[in-house]
Formats: structure tokens, sequence, C-alpha cells
């Protein structure tokens, strides 16, 4: 799509935004890029979600959840001048036919600036999205994180990154124990070695929402190696290096890909994952990353959300993917079985089961459809009678 016509619509969304405040934010900076003549590009993406599913572990009036959701992303990026660049992306979300259910928020607002000061290094100032390894320990590609972010190339192969990240600020509300806020700090060291790439991080989460302060310090190690044989793995280990009174605070995750043809279909890729997050580990913004292979129903409907989802859970799974030989669609199949790292009161460990199966279809580079049918079965640590959940998911995603 040409640029001015993308800018059209760009100023047409601004301006009718439900968030005025939103709108005249857009209206000024891309009256600013224009002026500063910036290269600027603007975009829409759509997803829908219709969910179809029935819970008799909730209260009869929510017994049947049978909704569509919807997000819509509107964007603008622009290169400011050599080495500067900015993000600014606005996101709606909300359920179809619910009152006060509407959310409309800033999902990126920053400015990167690439070779710093002529240095190899790049810095991030403002909302941006944030993600660790796997997620283990910070996975925030979806909302962004406020604050600021290093990348550098530092001699001997080595990469390394540090961040400051402020995920709650009300400095007018105060406790005892000291401002109302939650503060996220890491640093990661990175190197490829053997064909593949390691990294150490270092976790700090300090949360002072409460009229007690909390602080909460992890080590991660990640390796991922590169693709051999048509074989790739990864793995990720979490320890907390605090005092938890006791409790294991330790998190795994354990990842292996095949690529190459499967059965007649054609080229495709096959993976094994196995997680394991043990009871006491849950800094307050820990999930696994939202990855297909980690289960479409019960990772995304667990209770406590996605915040702290590999908490007291142990997670393995296999699926399978590929693309047909006459028509550009791909066709999967998932499956999961989810248990308690730690048994509950009762002694017992099962979590139910989920079977998957998609179709991801291209009409076009910017027109995709995503259909999934899941299966769910509760296992005996749930209270859910027994009964086995379905959920039908529609997806599609436009892009300009």
């Amino acid at each position: 799509m040409k640029k001015t016509f993308a800018l059209l619509n760009f100023f047409y969304t601004a301006a009718f935004s439900p968030n005025w405040a939103c709108g005249v934010t857009f209206l000024f900076f891309s009256a600013l890029a224009g002026i500063c003549r910036a290269d600027v590009d603007t975009g829409l993406d759509i997803r829908g979600r219709a969910y179809n599913s029935s819970n008799p572990a909730y209260t009869t009036d929510e017994a049947s959840r049978n909704f569509f959701d919807q997000r819509t992303r509107f964007y603008l990026k622009g290169d400011l001048k050599e080495n500067i660049n900015c993000e600014m992306t606005i996101q709606n979300t909300g359920l179809w036919g619910q009152e006060n259910n509407d959310k409309l928020f800033f999902e990126r607002t920053n400015i990167k600036a690439e070779e710093f000061f002529s240095l190899p290094a790049s810095v991030i100032l403002g909302k941006q999205g944030c993600k660790i390894g796997e997620g283990l320990l910070v996975n925030d590609e979806n909302t962004g994180l406020s604050g600021i972010k290093i990348d550098s190339r530092l001699p001997l192969g080595f990469n390394a990154s540090a961040a400051a990240f402020k995920l709650i600020e009300t400095s007018s509300e105060t406790f005892s124990g000291g401002e109302r806020d939650n503060d996220v700090y890491f640093a990661t060291l990175g190197r490829k070695i053997f064909g593949g790439e390691f990294a150490v991080a270092y976790f700090t989460d300090v949360n002072k929402t409460s009229s007690t302060a909390t602080q909460q310090t992890l080590i991660d190690i990640r390796y991922e190696s590169a693709v051999s044989g048509e074989l790739k793995w990864s793995w990720e280990f979490a320890k907390s290096i605090g005092d938890k009174k006791g409790l294991d605070t330790s998190a795994l995750i354990v990842r292996v890909k095949a690529f190459g043809n499967i059965a007649k279909l054609g080229k495709g890729n096959a993976f094994l994952v196995y997680a394991k997050g043990k009871e006491g580990f849950k800094p307050s913004t820990s999930h696994i990353a939202e990855y297909e292979e980690t289960g479409e129903y019960y990772m995304k409907n667990r209770e406590s959300g996605r915040s702290n989802s590999i908490e007291n859970l142990q997670l393995m799974g296999a699926g399978a993917k590929a693309r047909t030989k006459f028509i550009p669609v791909d066709i999967f199949f998932n499956y999961f079985d989810y248990g308690l790292a730690a048994a509950d009161l009762a002694g017992k460990t099962k979590l139910g089961r989920e079977t998957d199966y998609g179709l991801l279809y291209s009409y076009t580079d910017n027109l995709k459809f995503r259909f999934v049918y899941s299966i769910f079965s509760p296992g005996e640590a749930m209270i859910e009678n027994g009964k086995k959940n379905e959920q039908i998911l529609f997806e599609t995603n436009l892009f300009f």
C-alpha cells in the first residue's frame, strides 16, 4: 500500500479514536515526523477470536462461555535521521457484547538510537517489548514495559543487554514501606559457542506496591543450538538466589524441533517440549511465552491467567506442522499433558490433557487466517467433574 494512502488512513484513525488523547498524540507525532521529513510507515492489523467453550468448574451463569474478542493495532514507525528510529503503537482490545470491556492503550512509544555515540551499542528509551529467553523471567511482548534498554556488542564475540523498567508508578500514594511501584532490572551476557547461542541473565524484581516491600532475584541460564542435521534444541534453567524459606524456586524448559518432510504433506517440523516450574517460582512478571507449542486452551485459561503460568506446573507436549504441496495451507496437530509439579493437599497431580487441531492459510502476504479446534479433558486435580471442554478459535491478521 502506498505510504500516502496509509498516512491518510492513519490520520483518520487518530482523529476518530475513542480516546481523544491517543488520537491527539498520534496526530502530533505524525505532524512532527512530517516536519522532520522522516521516512514514516503506518499500518493496521486486525485479529479476531471466536471462543465456544463449556467449563463446569464455573458457576451456573458462567458455565457456558461463548464470546468473540478482537484486537486492533495501529502503528507508526519512522526513521527520524541516520541511526535514529521512533515507534508508536496504539492497541484496542475487547469482547463483543460486553460493556466496559474495551481497552485502549499505548503498546509502544519509544525512540531507538543505534551506534550510540559511535559505540557498538543501541539504546531504546520508552515503552517497548521485552523478553528474556523463552520468557520465563520477563515476557511482555504484547503490552510493553516502560523504561530503558541497552544492547551492545563486546570484544571476543560477546553481546550484552541491560535494562531498567518501571511497571507501576504512583508516587502520590505511599505506604510505610515506601512508594507504590514495581521495578524490574536485568542484565544479560551471551556468546556464540559450539555453533549455538549461550546466555546468562541476572534478574531483579523489586515490588513496593504493598506496605511490605519484596525483592526477588534470579539467575537464568539458556542455550539454543544451531540447526544441525535438521535438528534444533534449546534449554533454559532459572533459579532464585534469594531466601525463600525452603521453597524450590527453579524452573526448567527444554525444547527440541526437527525439520524436514512429514509424510506426504511436504516440508514441515515436529517438536517436543518439557517445562517444569516449582511451586515457589513466581516473580510478578514471569510467565511462559505465548508459543503455539504450549497449548491453545489450558495455558490461556489457567486460573492465574498469563501471569506466573509456569508456577507449580509440569508440561509435556508434542506436535507437528506441515505445508501442503498444492495450496499455501499449514496443517498442525498438538498434544499436551499438564500436571502439578507439587501435589495438592489431596495428593493429586493430574491437571488434564489437551489436543489441538489447526489450519493456517495465507491468502496473500498481507492477509492470513488461522483456525484451531481444541479439546481439553480435565484431570483429577481439577474440579471439573471429568467433563471435556471444547474451544474453537478463528483468527485473522491483516497487515498493510
